[in-house]
C-alpha cells in the first residue's frame, strides 16, 4: 500500500490547501514519526494529528484487514456450505489441490498453521473420504496426506466458488493483481522477511 494512500486515510482531514503539497512530501523515504511531525506542521492550528492517526477506528489499518476478512469469509460461507466444506477445511483442499501430496507438517507450512488446528481439520476431510493419511514408513512422525478421487472430483465443483467470489469483488484483472501484490507485500514487511518467491500473481 503506497505512503500517498496511508497518510491520506490516516491524517485526513488536513487544509485541502496544503494535502497535495504535504502528500508530495511523503513520496520519499519517510518514517512514521517523521511523517507524523510534518503532519503536525501543515494541520490547522489546535489539530492533534497524533491523536486523529492513532485513535480513529476508521484510521487503523487493522480494522480495515480484520473487517474485510470477516466479510470475505462470510461471502465464501453459502458457497462452502454446498460442497460440504468450512472455510479453513477449503484452504486443505486448494492446498492439496496444488500439490496431490504433502506431509502435515508442509500443509501447516502453507497454511501457517499448527499441528494442533491442523490435525482436526485433516481428520475430518479424512472422515468425508476427500484425503488419505499415511504414515512414513521410513520415519513414523511423518504423516503424508494425498487426495482421494473422491477429492479431487470436487475441485471440479469448487471452481463454482472462485468463479462467484470474482464476480463478487467487482474488480479487473490487473486491479486484483495490485492488491494480491500489496497484500503479499505487507504480510512480508510486518513478518520482517524478505519477499517471498511467487509470493505476486503473474
Amino acid at each position: 500500500m503506497s505512503r500517498n494512500y496511508f497518510a491520506h486515510n490516516l491524517l485526513s482531514p488536513l487544509d485541502p490547501s496544503k494535502e497535495f503539497r504535504y502528500r508530495s512530501q511523503i513520496d520519499g523515504e519517510k518514517g512514521l514519526g517523521e511523517m507524523q511531525s510534518d503532519a503536525a506542521k501543515l494541520a490547522p492550528e489546535g489539530r492533534e494529528v497524533t491523536e486523529n492517526l492513532s485513535m480513529k477506528l476508521s484510521h487503523q489499518i487493522c480494522f480495515a484487514l480484520y473487517s474485510t476478512s470477516r466479510a470475505i469469509t462470510n461471502t465464501y460461507r453459502p458457497l462452502l456450505d454446498e460442497l460440504g466444506l468450512t472455510y479453513p477445511q477449503y484452504l486443505v483442499m486448494l492446498v492439496l489441490w496444488e500439490d496431490e501430496r504433502l506431509n502435515v507438517g508442509q500443509i501447516g507450512d502453507r497454511l501457517m498453521l499448527d499441528s494442533g488446528t491442523l490435525t482436526p481439520l485433516l481428520k475430518r476431510l479424512e472422515g468425508r473420504g476427500l484425503i488419505t493419511r499415511k504414515r512414513e514408513q521410513n520415519d513414523e512422525r511423518q504423516v503424508n496426506v494425498g487426495l482421494t478421487p473422491a477429492g479431487e472430483v470436487l475441485r471440479e465443483s469448487a471452481m463454482n466458488v472462485v468463479r462467484n467470489i470474482a464476480c463478487k469483488l467487482a474488480m479487473t484483472g490487473e486491479e486484483f493483481v495490485q492488491l494480491h501484490a500489496q497484500l503479499a507485500r505487507l504480510k512480508d514487511n510486518i513478518a520482517g522477511l524478505p519477499p517471498e518467491k511467487g509470493s505476486s500473481l503473474k
